[in-house]
Formats: structure tokens, C-alpha cells, sequence
């Protein structure tokens, strides 16, 4: 169990937890479904509705993607002030950062071993998550940069 002083340093709360959850479930379970759909066995006219998503497959993930993205930017405009107020109180930047990637680096890991453990349960490929969790793992770091940008308001 985590102490209330680890709880408190932590910028996510349980809300910011579940959208941003729900963000990478959606880009983890839409890659999966899609390569669930190449397995299927398809009458004629389900088959070329299949086609037409599975080769729209790198856009549409670019697209839920980018609920990641959009997520992490409004989450650290909100929290631009906490930061702030955080830094006057005696929280350095470095502590704040590390407990950033270290939170979303928890939130990305999860969902993403939940995503494996399905594909692994229907003898689904990998390659499609593990280059989206190399994806996310990179923005994250970006993102942890910008948290610098708020030490001073």
C-alpha cells in the first residue's frame, strides 16, 4: 500500500487515470480488432468491408492516437498551476518529473498488458502493439519536457 505523502506527489488523480486508460485502450483494442479481423473468415461483402478498414489501419490508429496526444496536453495545461504552486511549496522539478513518467509509464504498461494477454488468448501478432507501446513510450518522454514549462507561471 502506497503512502499518503507517494499518493499526494503524484499529478494524475483517479480521473485523469481512467480517461487517459480508456485513451490507450481504445488505440490497443482497435489495432487488435483489426488484426482479429484479417483471421475471420468472411463471406464476400463482409470481406471488402474488412479490406477497406484493415487498410486504413495505420490512419485510423494515427487518429485514436492522437486522443493520447490531445489528452497529455490538456492535462498539462491543467495542471499548469499545481505545478507552479508546487514548485513554491518545495517540490523540485525533477521529483515531479520522474513521478510523471513513472505514473503514465504505469498507465501505458497496463493497458498494454492487457492488450498482449488478449492477443496472446486468440494467437494474435504482437508487432502491431509493440510498435504503438514504442510510440507512446517516446511521446511520454516528449511530454515529460513540457512539464518544465510550467515552473514558471
Amino acid at each position: 500500500m502506497k503512502n499518503k505523502k507517494e499518493v499526494t506527489k503524484s499529478l494524475f488523480r483517479k480521473v485523469d487515470i481512467v480517461e487517459l486508460g480508456c485513451a490507450y485502450i481504445a488505440v490497443f483494442f482497435t489495432e487488435t480488432f483489426i488484426c482479429y479481423m484479417k483471421n475471420l473468415h468472411l463471406n464476400l461483402a463482409q470481406r471488402e468491408i474488412a479490406e477497406q478498414i484493415i487498410s486504413h489501419k495505420v490512419l485510423i490508429e494515427l487518429l485514436l492516437s492522437l486522443l493520447v496526444v490531445v489528452f497529455y496536453y490538456q492535462f498539462l495545461v491543467r495542471k499548469k498551476t499545481e505545478i507552479f504552486c508546487r514548485i513554491l511549496v518545495g517540490d523540485t522539478m525533477r521529483e515531479m518529473t520522474v513521478q510523471y513518467l513513472k505514473d503514465s509509464m504505469k498507465i501505458l504498461g497496463s493497458t498494454f498488458l492487457v492488450c498482449v494477454l488478449v492477443k496472446f488468448v486468440f494467437m494474435l501478432d504482437l508487432r502491431g502493439s509493440y510498435y504503438l507501446l514504442c510510440l507512446f513510450m517516446l511521446f511520454i518522454l516528449i511530454s515529460s519536457s513540457q512539464v518544465h514549462r510550467y515552473e514558471k507561471f
